[in-house]
């Protein structure tokens, strides 16, 4: 801790001989506390942290403006996985050490003038989902930006650390490296969205290029996105033989919806066409390190539309989300799917209950459907809050006809200014994205008590 504290104090200084007047502008984010959790079996007692602290320094020079970016969290690992001879009665030798540098800690580097601005970074730059994301893998990034134009190109390294400054090597074309470059649709205040490409070049038989157009937002009444993307691979194996193989990729997706509130009642017609193949393929590198699937990658060929109604009547609220959809992926074998939801809640200001039932059904012979009705209540006390929810699931075909289907759970949470205690009871199968998907047997209860201790900023 004693070193990272010096090695921001000497970037700090660093910086001060080049500018008069050093500014720093912090910004802080995160979570700091403990928790103590007690269940049939079991205490934990955990501490909280999570901590965002971001550093961007400025200072002018005679014709532009200077900024650099620090991320002061850095992740240590100290130590090394035993090997499958340790001998645990030997005398350990520790000959590794924990340490970082300044490229840990830095974000960017960029240079700023009215017209243009050129920013490094110790990664790859986002340009777009299918072009230069946030799980390109490159070990810096250059963009240059004509900011009167909505220009910017991007130069990344891939591989790094090539260079031999006074070595004398054979003349060819380099490799490892991404060459991108993005506009910004600025025509009016009416449009949004943009065009981007890029080239990967990791040597002369394996490169990649892409293409993506995005339109977000136009003159048109409602809200659209359209998302045209096309990517092209080529990959050459050299064992047994040399094999050069290309594979192509697009993506074409369009959604529109309208809603229009008139006294109360909200009516949202929507649609959406999707169409796309060899993603995963083309972006296999991405695809593997995106584990949350926060990017759009299966292949994919499927049409939908819906009515969605919702109308408010304080201190009622009731309504039905719709969608049908056809999913023609496999021309010899396409689906017919309707996915529901009408729901029905009574709120006050310290009391809620709600009915709701998700409802999926898909056309086949015979029948597939999955129906979720879902009770809930919350009711508020001063500082009190006891919340409790029953769920029937209901599914054919059905794997396990005697299993049984009617999960509870009950929440008890007290809370006093910054301290949180409560009680958690149920029978219910817990999935972390999705909430409750299934029951246990009734009797099969679990429970656990938690105290916890949180400041969030």
């Amino acid at each position: 801790m004693k070193k990272f504290v010096v090695s921001v104090l000497v970037i700090l200084s660093a910086l001060a001989l080049f500018a008069v007047t050093v500014t720093p502008v912090f910004d802080v984010s995160g979570e700091v506390g403990f928790e103590l959790l007690l269940d049939e079996s079991a205490l934990d007692i955990n501490s909280l942290v999570d901590i965002d602290l971001t550093v961007e320094i400025p200072f002018s020079t005679t014709s532009g403006n200077l900024s650099i970016g620090l991320k002061l969290n850095p992740e240590v690992t100290v130590g090394e996985p035993e090997p499958a001879d340790w001998d645990p009665d030997a005398t350990p030798i520790h000959t590794h050490t924990a340490k970082f540098g300044y490229k840990d800690m830095l974000e960017f580097v960029q240079y700023e003038e009215e017209a243009w601005l050129l920013r490094y970074e110790p990664n790859a730059i986002k340009l777009s989902d299918y072009t230069v994301n946030q799980f390109t893998d490159a070990e810096g990034a250059l963009k240059f930006g004509l900011k009167k134009y909505n220009l910017s190109l991007e130069l990344a390294d891939l591989k790094g650390n090539e260079v031999d400054k006074h070595a004398t090597g054979t003349l060819a074309f380099p490799e490892g490296w991404i060459f991108g470059a993005k506009y910004d649709l600025g025509i009016s205040e009416e449009i949004e969205g943009f065009v981007a490409t890029a080239f990967k070049f990791e040597d002369k038989g394996n490169n990649r290029f892409s293409i993506e157009g995005n339109l977000s937002k136009s003159p048109l009444p409602g809200e659209e996105t359209v998302d045209l993307v096309f990517a092209l691979l080529n990959e050459e194996e050299t064992s047994p033989s040399t094999v050069a193989t290309a594979t192509n990729a697009y993506r074409v997706y369009v959604d529109y919806k309208y809603p229009v509130t008139v006294d109360g009642i909200t009516l949202k017609p929507h649609a959406y066409f999707k169409a796309q193949e060899g993603l995963k393929t083309v972006f296999a590198p991405e695809v593997a390190k995106d584990t949350d699937k926060k990017i759009d990658w299966p292949d994919a060929r499927e049409i939908g539309a819906g009515f969605d109604l919702e109308a408010k009547v304080d201190p009622f609220k009731v309504g039905v989300e719709d969608t049908f959809k056809f999913i023609f992926l496999d021309m010899d074998n396409p689906e017919f799917k309707l996915n529901l939801k009408p729901y029905l809640e009574y709120a006050v200001e310290d009391f809620k209950m709600g009915v709701d039932s998700k409802m999926d059904f898909t056309f086949a012979d015979p029948l597939e459907y999955s129906i979720t009705p879902h009770l809930y209540t919350v009711l508020g006390i001063d500082n009190l809050e006891v919340a409790g929810d029953l769920f029937y699931f209901i599914t054919n075909p059905d794997d396990e006809p005697d299993a049984n289907k009617f999960a509870y759970m009950a929440n008890i949470t007290y809370t006093h200014n910054v301290i949180q205690t409560g009680l958690h009871l149920g029978n219910e199968v817990w999935d972390d994205d999705d909430g409750a998907v299934g029951a246990h047997d009734l009797t099969d209860l679990h429970w656990y008590l938690f105290l916890k201790a949180s400041v969030k900023f």
